[in-house]
């Protein structure tokens, strides 16, 4: 459960699931972020999945975690431009500080980061 209160620190589940960027050795989240996107957001997973399924395909379980990844980076990206609270931006900053080789120990802190220059690189036009 800890991992679930740790996508809670980051954003309201409901809206941005921070797990989607948590990947196992398949490139996909493990169960518990399945099982917390179905009991969320019920009417999206059965859109994707379908009703009644298992939620096994995981061809499906891609096309989801694709959709709810463009959703994180675009909800970090934000926070990192301020389009959140200061509150929000001071904490986050005195977890992160100067230290970048936590950045990149951390794997959700490094993914979220690399995406986000990623994507600051690719509207330069560099």
């Amino acid at each position: 459960m800890l991992l679930g209160q740790a996508v809670t620190r980051l954003a309201d589940p409901r809206r941005h699931d921070y797990g989607a960027v948590l990947t196992l050795d398949n490139g996909l989240p493990g169960d518990e972020f399945f099982v917390r996107f179905r009991s969320l957001r019920r009417a999206e997973y059965e859109a994707i999945m379908g009703v009644g399924t298992c939620g096994r395909s995981v061809t499906k379980r891609r096309a989801l975690i694709e959709a709810e990844r463009r959703r994180v980076f675009d909800h970090a990206g934000q926070r990192a431009r301020g389009g959140f609270g200061s509150t929000d931006l001071a904490l986050a900053e005195s977890r992160l500080g100067d230290d970048w080789h936590s950045v990149l120990a951390d794997p959700l802190k490094s993914a979220l980061h690399q995406e986000y220059f990623r994507r600051r690189w690719a509207e330069s036009g560099a």
